[in-house]
């Protein structure tokens, strides 16, 4: 998993729920796209595609003004 930069390691009880939680939300992806069989329709992928790129051309700018304490760099 890709994750950032924690303030907390392990074993600190923060660090794990932070790695049980996100775990989580993988494997619940994962379950029901191989178990229940639900799959995003294919022009639904490339919608989110879009939208996530359009909105990291506003996210990226902000986050380089306000010196990048935001988000991960």
């Amino acid at each position: 998993m890709i994750t950032p930069d924690l303030i907390y390691g392990w074993p600190d009880p923060n660090y794990i729920m932070y790695m049980i939680t996100h775990g989580l939300l993988l494997l619940g992806a994962l379950y029901f796209t191989v178990v229940e069989g639900l799959r995003p329709p294919v022009p639904d992928i490339w919608r989110v595609l879009k939208v996530s790129l359009y909105v990291m051309l506003v996210i990226f700018p902000l986050n380089y003004i306000i010196d990048g304490g935001a988000n991960y760099f």
